[in-house]
């Protein structure tokens, strides 16, 4: 190593070598993640799943792991992981790891469709997510949504909010 750390031509290759063997590896530990959820899965009765195999392969990857997992799930099964997995555990713990496994633009989307899903508008969880993400995230997770249902986002929430939010529309 000594002999070389001066030379930047062999030092590069090195580098670049390692970097593509790296993404290898996230690859293939994507692949097995999801073929371990499949496992988790496949593991408990209708309606259930092994939680303690679930939880230590997803609630031990970062937001970037969890969307390789994601994608190789996809690729492998043919299934939205996220769906598959509230569907397997339901309740709080299901919406907990249904957001945890969403892109972020992605969760904006999905929690302004709990806030406005059902009966009326959860107004505070609303507040919350405007005040925890930036203007520009907003955007994105605004993309998402009108993405997904294919209109406008702002007539939806004037909509929504009704008239006791007329002073907030300018």
């Amino acid at each position: 190593r000594q002999l070389h750390s001066d030379n930047v031509e062999i030092m590069t290759d090195c580098c670049t070598r390692l970097q593509s063997h790296n993404r290898g590896l996230k690859n293939y530990i994507a692949i097995a993640d999801a073929q371990a959820v499949q496992e988790a899965v496949d593991a408990g009765w209708i309606g259930s799943c092994n939680d303690k195999k679930l939880i230590a392969v997803l609630c031990s990857r970062t937001k970037t792991q969890l969307q390789k997992t994601i994608k190789a799930y996809f690729q492998l099964y043919d299934k939205d992981l996220r769906k598959v997995v509230k569907g397997e555990t339901g309740g709080d713990y299901g919406r907990m790891m249904y957001y945890a496994m969403s892109s972020r633009d992605s969760y904006i989307a999905d929690v302004i469709d709990q806030a406005c899903g059902g009966f009326g508008c959860d107004e505070s969880m609303l507040v919350d997510l405007f005040v925890m993400f930036g203007q520009e995230r907003l955007y994105a997770g605004k993309k998402v949504w009108e993405d997904k249902h294919d209109k406008s986002l702002i007539d939806y929430l004037n909509k929504e909010l009704g008239h006791s939010y007329r002073h907030l529309r300018g």
